[in-house]
């Protein structure tokens, strides 16, 4: 059997979900409402 073999994932911005995980981590946007976000 061979092994399964994984699509890489393309980690664009463009393909954001706007799951919130990113801003909730983001050590910036916690010191300042300025900070824009990742998109």
């Amino acid at each position: 059997m061979a092994p399964i073999s994984w699509h890489s994932v393309d980690l664009s911005l463009d393909e954001c979900i706007k799951c919130n995980i990113c801003t909730s981590y983001c050590p910036v946007s916690a010191v300042t409402d300025l900070f824009p976000g990742p998109k």
